[in-house]
């Protein structure tokens, strides 16, 4: 059987689910309501958002010594994280209907386009549904002629030959809402990642548009609106 949870170093775990609870992706379970507040708010505001809105989790003790007291030498750091009394997690998610906690993407990764918040998490889990993928990392990259909003780019780490690019977004465009869908491929053997086992995905960023990237506007890829 599998738990899933959702903690920081700095929070302490604020929500975990029952091991007889059906498992959802990016379920969390609800929040464990004696000991912390955890809210969904506006990332610009902090005005809790209601049910099912996505905004950033935000979290408070109820009690004292299960919580971190701040960053060591850091002082700018804690006031930052700490503003309007509630501890920032940086993380995106919302609350269900029944007070469940699901987690949609860290707030930095998120990729606005059309108007959305499209969340790299979410579109990464269908882009490893492709046969061969291990796994990907879905950035936003601002590019020239894009009216100032993000072209998606997806690095892709398949096992064994790579997929003909044009043939992979046959397979994404009926997985996925028509705006999610990357302009940007590029196929790798394995992620770049940290020490920790993270993705590094500002260096995707900061690579931008390489010549191992396939863009989808050289082929005047249509993506039908049906």
């Amino acid at each position: 059987k599998l738990r899933q949870g959702f903690g920081m170093t700095e929070v302490n775990m604020v929500a975990y689910s029952d091991l007889d609870d059906p498992v959802m992706p990016g379920c969390a379970g609800p929040p464990l309501s004696d000991f912390f507040e955890v809210i969904i708010a506006d990332p610009d505001t902090d005005v809790e958002l209601p049910r099912d809105q996505v905004g950033e989790i935000l979290v408070r003790p109820k009690i004292p010594f299960c919580f971190n007291v701040g960053y060591f030498n850091m002082p700018d750091k804690t006031v930052e994280a700490w503003r309007n009394l509630w501890f920032h997690t940086g993380d995106a998610g919302r609350m269900d209907s029944e007070g469940r906690l699901f987690f949609v993407d860290r707030i930095k990764d998120r990729i606005r386009r059309r108007g959305e918040n499209i969340s790299s998490y979410e579109l990464e889990q269908t882009l490893n549904e492709y046969p061969g993928v291990t796994e990907s990392a879905a950035v936003g990259l601002r590019v020239a002629g894009a009216g100032g909003e993000d072209e998606i780019k997806a690095v892709i780490a398949i096992d064994g030959p790579p997929p003909d690019p044009e043939a992979f977004l046959d397979w994404c465009v009926p997985r996925m809402p028509r705006h999610t869908v990357p302009r940007y491929l590029e196929f790798v053997a394995e992620l770049d990642k940290t020490a920790s086992g993270k993705i590094r995905k500002q260096a995707i960023r900061d690579a931008g548009v390489t010549d191992n990237t396939w863009d989808r506007e050289s082929i005047s890829y249509v993506i039908s609106r049906s």
